[in-house]
């Protein structure tokens, strides 16, 4: 999956974590992101599930740590061959993915 930075750069995809009311550490959110601005973008196919997570969380939650992998099979997919790139360095998720 590609998509293009609005400063023209190639942004790539990455499992990253997000941060919530600074006391919720969300694990595993699929994210574009460009090596050249450093802007960063939610991959738009998770968007919805990722706010129906945060509005479950309330606007005052209790520390913890969530992966999103567990409540979106796309993040579970993704995560489970960036695991396996990460034992086979041959292995281009990226490309398997689509």
């Amino acid at each position: 999956m590609h998509k293009q930075c609005q400063c023209g750069e190639p942004m790539g995809l990455e499992l990253r974590k997000v941060i919530y009311a600074s006391k919720v550490e969300i694990l595993h959110v699929p994210v574009f992101s460009c090596p050249s601005c450093f802007s960063s973008e939610v991959l738009q196919h998770v968007t919805k599930d990722i706010k129906e997570l945060l509005q479950s969380l309330g606007s005052k939650p209790a520390p913890r740590r969530i992966s999103f992998a567990r409540n979106n099979e796309l993040a579970e997919i993704i995560r489970k061959l960036v695991l396996e790139e990460a034992d086979n360095p041959n292995v281009d998720w990226q490309s398997a993915l689509e």
